[in-house]
């Protein structure tokens, strides 16, 4: 949703620079009453049309640059920005076969707690878990697979698992 926000207050942004440079290119372009050579009537006239045309051009450009790169975070947002980025890879145009460690992180006494909290203040509860809960996941190159309800689904190569773990013994003792 912040994405939508964003991308329309550009796009506002925009629209409200495109009409004020263009009114005053247009009031720039009034005719005068003093008497004016004809090589600046010229000039004029060939600034008036570079303008109008570098001016819609860059518009235009940044208007889709805009686009297209808040279209991108959202779709990296959507999906997780490690599977986005082995999807754009091509990671999952053939099948492999990998061994993974999993672990189900699910929340104890979540009906309890969400009897107590309330629809509304339990969904923003469990917000929080998960966005607390991520940024440990993805440093120790941990995959989010699903979310189910108020559980996390999360698998990790076994190499990067193991070597993690490996690491982590050694900085505890």
């Amino acid at each position: 949703m912040a994405y939508f926000k964003a991308m329309f207050f550009i796009m506002l942004f925009y629209s409200l620079m495109f009409s004020v440079l263009f009114s005053l290119e247009q009031l720039m372009n009034k005719p005068s009453n003093t008497n004016q050579t004809m090589d600046v009537e010229v000039l004029a006239l060939k600034f008036k049309e570079g303008f109008n045309l570098v001016f819609l051009t860059n518009y235009i450009y940044w208007l889709v640059i805009t686009f297209l790169t808040i279209l991108f975070l959202f779709i990296r947002d959507k999906f997780g920005p490690i599977p986005f980025v082995n999807f754009l890879k091509g990671k999952y145009l053939r099948p492999k076969r990998e061994e993974r460690i999993f672990m189900f992180m699910d929340l104890k006494s979540s009906t309890a707690i969400a009897e107590r909290l309330g629809e509304e203040r339990y969904f923003n509860f469990l917000n929080d878990t998960f966005s607390i809960a991520t940024p440990g996941i993805l440093v120790t190159q941990g995959e989010i697979y699903q979310y189910v309800g108020d559980e996390i689904v999360i698998s990790w190569l076994i190499n990067n698992g193991l070597i993690e773990q490996i690491v982590s013994a050694a900085i505890m003792k």
